[in-house]
């Protein structure tokens, strides 16, 4: 009883909303002995909707919105009177209310269209496709052509209904306020424009992106926790560090043991294909810098520079540290190394405008000189104070030299220690070959006696060894005897 009013209901309303849509839409149009109303049902029929009688179902390439219009009419003679039989008629769509008949976009045949009591029903697009792109403009006018007479004036516009055909080929979505258009758009590649009407991947942005997720972009199985997969993940973490201290994660991910391999690389392509490593960071932390597989915790195929503070490695508490201060450059090997150079104990290595120095202590006046190298290559040996041992060697000297050794005789004494050569075998000279220093003033000199022949000059390099007097002296203050060249 139930199931029989619920029936009655349902074809009431059905049939009050065919009424409806006829009274809505139709148009009485006059053209010899004719005159028909016609509606747009307003309803996408679907797949398995019922053809007429004698025409094919197309395939429907489309997976959700099928590509019909259902389109329903009323015929009536020129009295008025409802019209019953077979017509057959040609439907006509138009990009223009006024185009003539041969213009328009699309067209179909129906033959033998059932009327009855001037009520017709068609499913538009059974035997002509119709395309997607049909409905991209708002301008489309329909046409109707009942055998034998011409189209039926004026045609009607249609409404937005038939526009869903378009749904599953969409190309573009615009703002709601229209401004701007296109912000989404689809070529027919498939590549997706967001801002840009000519992508040029599957998915191109123009503009900046906006993530409001912890993961941000990511390849492999899950965007959190434990990976299941090799892949990487691209984050933002609010708490990386600590509280509040957030980090920008840059995560290679594997999923198939518990330590990774591959890693993160860096490369540079030029135009012949070639990968060129510019940093890479293997899976156990290994870093290298123009090195695919670095085997240390650092490792740098090349020179390095660095500029604006010191270089510092640290085992525990202690440090080797190279450092530029002015015109001084440092190495030291400190122990409770601080920031301003201050330490405990340790050597230090400065080289500067005065050359180079093996220093024990803290950098500057504090420190006391265990080695010294100064520019034209003389060595000082001592610990504390001026160099109690100083090694000097004079090249080219010449056969009959005198010179200065610009050591103080009243702080150190000097001797010559040897003398070196090229070996002339031709030599004929007569006499000994003599090196010996003395003082004159204040300062120690050395003098050179070689007895070469047959006009040659041997040019003999000349080593002096200096000592503090306090190391030097022996037979009471100022005694010079072991100088003597006897």
């Amino acid at each position: 009883m139930i199931f029989d009013k619920i029936k009655t209901l349902a074809q009431v309303i059905g049939f009050a909303t065919i009424a409806f849509l006829a009274l809505n839409g139709g148009l009485a149009m006059l053209n010899g002995d004719l005159a028909w109303g016609a509606t747009l049902s307003g309803i996408i029929a679907p797949a398995s909707a019922q053809a007429p009688q004698g025409a094919p179902m197309l395939a429907v390439d489309s997976t959700t919105t099928p590509p019909y219009i259902n389109y329903q009419g009323n015929l009536r003679d020129a009295e008025g009177n409802l019209l019953s039989g077979h017509y057959t008629m040609t439907f006509r769509i138009y990009d223009d209310l006024a185009a003539p008949v041969g213009a328009e976009l699309w067209s179909e045949d129906h033959i033998s269209v059932t009327v009855r009591s001037g009520h017709f029903s068609v499913l538009l697009g059974n035997t002509e496709p119709i395309s997607p792109t049909l409905f991209t403009d708002p301008d489309r006018f329909i046409g109707v052509t009942v055998d034998p007479y011409d189209e039926m004036v004026p045609r009607q516009r249609f409404a937005s209904v038939p526009y869903a055909i378009t749904a599953d080929h969409v190309s573009s979505l615009n703002a709601p306020d229209d401004d701007p258009q296109d912000a989404v758009f689809v070529d027919n590649d498939g590549n997706v424009g967001i801002g840009t009407t000519s992508p040029r991947s599957v998915l191109h942005v123009a503009g900046s992106i906006y993530p409001d997720a912890e993961t941000m972009l990511f390849r492999g199985n899950n965007s959190l926790g434990t990976p299941s997969g090799d892949g990487f993940r691209l984050r933002y973490d609010a708490d990386f560090f600590g509280t509040y201290q957030d980090a920008l994660v840059i995560e290679k991910t594997d999923g198939n043991q518990d330590d990774p391999d591959g890693g993160v690389a860096f490369v540079n392509t030029g135009a012949d294909g070639v990968e060129q490593a510019a940093m890479v960071i293997r899976g156990g932390g290994n870093v290298g810098i123009g090195n695919w597989s670095p085997s240390e915790k650092l490792e740098v195929a090349g020179d390095g520079k660095f500029t604006g503070g010191d270089i510092s490695v640290w085992y525990g508490d202690k440090a080797i540290t190279i450092r530029q201060d002015g015109n001084n450059s440092y190495i030291s090997n400190k122990e409770n190394f601080v920031d301003n150079g201050a330490a405990s104990n340790g050597w230090l290595i400065l080289n500067g405008s005065n050359g180079v120095i093996l220093q024990y202590g803290d950098s500057g006046s504090s420190g006391v000189d265990g080695l010294t190298l100064d520019s034209s290559g003389n060595v000082g040996v001592g610990i504390g104070g001026e160099a109690p041992i100083l090694i000097k060697r004079f090249r080219n000297r010449g056969n009959d030299a005198d010179f200065s050794t610009e050591v103080s005789a009243n702080d150190y004494h000097c001797v010559a220690t040897g003398w070196s050569t090229h070996y002339d075998f031709k030599e004929d000279g007569s006499g000994v070959n003599m090196v010996w220093t003395y003082v004159s003033g204040s300062w120690w000199r050395a003098r050179v006696q070689f007895h070469s022949g047959s006009g040659s000059n041997e040019n003999p390099d000349v080593d002096i060894v200096c000592f503090r007097k306090e190391i030097a002296e022996w037979g009471g203050p100022g005694s010079r005897t072991m100088n003597d060249p006897d």
